[in-house]
């Protein structure tokens, strides 16, 4: 349950982070877009007090369109050195 929350926290930042560069109003972005790897860690606080990290990983996200968006556009967002959440859904929404 953590690493699932971990990893939606991951791709939440990073979704912003995009999200963040195409607010700006200069000229628009075409094509795909990587974020540069950050190193994400899971950590355990054993007495509330003492940090062990558990699991450090490198995480890279890309999106495939960032330019020119509309309303409920899919667009592709993929994602490594992460795990997969593990389930599926149908539709997310």
């Amino acid at each position: 349950m953590r690493r699932h929350l971990s990893l939606a926290i991951v791709l939440a930042v990073a979704a912003f982070s995009v999200a963040g560069g195409l607010m700006n109003p200069g000229p628009a972005a075409a094509g795909p877009v990587t974020t540069p790897p950050k190193t994400i860690t899971r950590d355990l606080l054993t007495d509330g007090i003492t940090k062990t990290v558990v699991d450090s990983r490198t995480v890279s996200l890309s999106v495939d369109e960032t330019a020119n968006l509309r309303g409920l556009q899919t667009v592709r967002v993929s994602w490594t050195g992460a795990h997969h959440t593990g389930g599926n859904a149908a539709d997310p929404n």
